[in-house]
């Protein structure tokens, strides 16, 4: 074999073994099918990289909290702390700037782990047996928050949960999301409880554990951090749509890195 051939392919070898099995899995899913998750890359990272922003829920407000994991979460992550440091960021869909309006509501979760991050991301949606269908709201405490897709934890599917604290807010009413968090999360009132649920009918909840915000992170923090599903080890995407979500996102982080390179 040529020797320049033979360093690129043993390179290639190596890179594919360092990355994680749900993004070589989905890679290889969406490239065998007509090469679509080139596609959709391309298109999220030429969008990101005009825009200089996220192509979905660009517009976010982040959040240091305290996680106070279940002995089930502490077996889920290796992770045996009594209280977990993580931080929460807060996103519309419609990238609106002052946080008014009905739209679908979205959090990112980061949590430690011993084999590093896990990330999560949440929506609005429905209540009740339709809680894994995406709906529109002006308050994210006014009802659960799903991933919607599903994530492998110990082999078999779950989705996750959500489930705010049940809280009166006047500001809520109006639609101001991201005021109405600061301010509960300034009387130290602004709790989620985080909950795991297998998929399929008739399943029970799993209680993880109960997250309260603590302080507002710097812009520069919120702006900066990539959160990134498809490299975890305890909560591991998996199904056909999250591949493809997979895609989008790597392509959204590099539009955005090319953007502030003046590329």
């Amino acid at each position: 074999m040529n020797r320049r051939l033979h360093v690129v392919t043993l390179g290639l070898a190596l890179a594919m073994a360092s990355e994680p099995a749900a993004q070589a899995a989905a890679r290889e899913r969406s490239n065998g099918f007509l090469g679509i998750g080139a596609v959709i890359r391309n298109v999220a990272r030429a969008r990101a990289q005009s825009t200089g922003k996220r192509v979905f829920h660009a517009t976010r407000a982040g959040y240091s909290a305290t996680l106070e994991p279940t002995r089930q979460l502490q077996r889920i992550l290796r992770n045996w702390e009594g209280v977990l440091p993580v931080e929460m960021h807060f996103s519309r869909g419609d990238n609106s700037a002052d946080g008014s309006g009905s739209t679908v509501l979205g959090i990112a979760l980061r949590m430690p782990a011993v084999s590093g991050a896990e990330d999560l991301k949440f929506i609005t949606a429905r209540k009740g047996m339709l809680r894994r269908i995406p709906t529109s709201a002006n308050s994210y405490f006014t009802g659960p928050l799903s991933t919607v897709l599903a994530s492998k934890v110990n082999a078999r599917n779950h989705a996750l949960y959500l489930e705010p604290a049940r809280v009166r807010s006047s500001v809520g009413t109006t639609g101001r999301v991201f005021d109405e968090v600061e301010r509960l999360a300034s009387a130290g009132a602004a709790k989620f409880r985080l909950m795991l649920r297998p998929t399929g009918p008739f399943q029970q909840s799993v209680d993880l554990g109960v997250i309260t915000l603590d302080k507002k992170l710097s812009a520069d923090r919120t702006e900066g951090i990539e959160i990134f599903p498809w490299t975890n080890k305890a909560f591991v995407p998996t199904g056909l749509l999250n591949d493809a979500s997979f895609f989008a996102y790597e392509g959204s982080q590099e539009g955005r890195r090319l953007a502030r390179q003046g590329k």
